[in-house]
């Protein structure tokens, strides 16, 4: 008595069309997809709740900015406002000179951005000279700095 042996067809056995095979790995890409794991959401969850905790420092100087001195010393600051207190932003913009001071901030980031983007540009290559960074980034800098020491002062 002879124990038949089963044997998965191989792949001479079996022809499957290549349109067939694509469409069967299109749904399996799709269904990967959309498919979301326990660990996925345990990660959104950690991530948005660290989004959340770095936002509450704004939430707070937001409400305080909006305090009368005599409600930050008697509720505290982690209290709501009991009334909208506009007199110490305007205070504040008119013995800083807000607007310089914005002016300032974003020539320097201007300049920064600039400064740190002219690396990238190259420089005009001649037809006998290779391709090299611009050699003027040097004195670009140079040039930035000493133009928002000016600007400071």
């Amino acid at each position: 008595m002879t124990v038949p042996v089963i044997t998965t067809p191989t792949d001479a056995d079996v022809k499957v069309s290549a349109a067939s095979r694509r469409a069967d790995e299109c749904a399996l890409r799709t269904r990967d997809r959309f498919h979301r794991g326990t660990l996925r959401w345990v990660i959104l969850l950690i991530v948005s709740f660290g989004a959340l905790l770095m936002t509450v420092p704004f939430i707070l100087m937001l409400l305080n900015a909006f305090k009368s001195p005599a409600d930050y010393s008697v509720n505290g600051p982690l209290s709501w406002p009991t009334e909208f207190y506009t007199k110490g932003l305007v205070t504040y913009w008119n013995e800083v000179n807000y607007p310089q001071k914005l002016w300032n901030s974003t020539v320097i980031a201007g300049t920064v951005a600039v400064d740190m983007a002219a690396p990238a540009i190259p420089a005009v290559p001649s037809d006998s000279t290779p391709m090299t960074t611009a050699p003027i980034t040097n004195d670009l800098a140079a040039g930035m700095i000493c133009f928002m020491v000016d600007l400071t002062s």
